[in-house]
């Protein structure tokens, strides 16, 4: 059975987010179908540019987006290439792919795919205060 049968759902935290209107997000409506508002528990960091989350089940707090069930597993190919974790791309990846259980507005919790932030990180990170990117870049 190959990984992408393990889960079905995909948790978004940044640019694949609706608000975003990004050109990926375009080909996450066309493969997967929005389910909720969900949270997962971890960290996120301001990387300059674009977020990262660091997943940790024993984290205090959550990193917020968005959960679509997918409808075609196709997309990983096109992701993981976005995200820079595709086999092609140098070792360290930047992201990884794990499973982890994302929490919707009724307290279901459901596992899905999220991409975890996978390198050191250094003091110029900054640690976002509510898990919120788009809220985070209203504020600013």
């Amino acid at each position: 059975m190959n990984e992408e049968m393990h889960a079905k759902y995909l948790f978004v935290y940044g640019s694949l987010m609706s608000a975003f209107n990004h050109e990926m997000h375009h080909l996450l409506k066309e493969k997967c179908v929005f389910i909720s508002h969900a949270k997962v528990a971890g960290e996120l960091f301001d990387l300059g540019d674009y977020p990262g989350a660091v997943i940790s089940q024993t984290a205090q707090g959550f990193v917020k987006g968005e959960l679509y069930q997918i409808n075609d597993a196709s997309i990983f190919t096109a992701l993981d290439v976005y995200e820079g974790c595709s086999l092609q791309d140098p070792l360290p990846h930047e992201y990884i792919r794990i499973i982890a259980s994302a929490l919707i507005a009724d307290g279901t919790s459901i596992n899905a795919w999220v991409y975890h932030y996978n390198w050191q990180l250094d003091s110029g990170k900054t640690p976002l205060r509510d898990g919120d990117y788009l809220e985070y870049l209203n504020e600013l």
